[in-house]
């Protein structure tokens, strides 16, 4: 017969300390909807996995031109193979030649990957990233004046001499 306040045999009384490290050491894991996400296995692995695809991203964009960051997308990790995904065929074939030095990069941060694919995705699966914004150059007053000799040099009718005009039209 259990005594009164003693708890059935096999339970344990934790504390919020206690509870909070063993769901995962922060303090949103203690909260009930942190308990019922963190106690079943398979959830634990699929943020586990969410998380490691995440960390993964970061390091595809690290590696990549400052040009494809946001155009190669992290599909999934299994059996060691990394799915990614582009928007266009030949961005598949410039990224198929940085293939080892991403997967290098990827070993070296401890990440399990022992290959890689690529696959392009139709047009409207994949979101384009926003394009940047081109600030304006300015030209200085000695690269103005030799456009300016450049273009009397030409003739007037010609494509550059009109494209030399409109430049230094343009220019601060």
């Amino acid at each position: 017969m259990p005594v009164h306040g003693a708890l059935p045999r096999g339970m344990m009384l934790r504390n919020r300390a206690q509870e909070t490290f063993r769901w995962g050491c922060d303090s949103v894991n203690a909260s009930p909807i942190g308990r019922v996400l963190g106690g079943s296995d398979a959830l634990t692995r699929l943020r586990d996995h969410a998380a490691r695809l995440v960390r993964m991203q970061r390091t595809v964009d690290q590696v990549l031109p400052r040009a494809n960051r946001g155009r190669v997308a992290v599909a999934n990790l299994q059996d060691g193979e990394l799915a990614l995904h582009v928007s266009s065929a030949a961005l598949a074939a410039r990224l198929k030649l940085s293939v080892p030095t991403l997967l290098t990069t990827l070993q070296n941060a401890g990440e399990p990957v022992t290959g890689i694919r690529i696959r392009v995705r139709a047009r409207g699966e994949m979101a384009e990233p926003p394009a940047e914004a081109v600030s304006p150059r300015s030209i200085g007053q000695g690269g103005k004046q030799s456009l300016q000799n450049l273009q009397s040099s030409l003739k007037e009718d010609s494509a550059l001499a009109r494209a030399l005009g409109e430049m230094i039209a343009k220019s601060r």
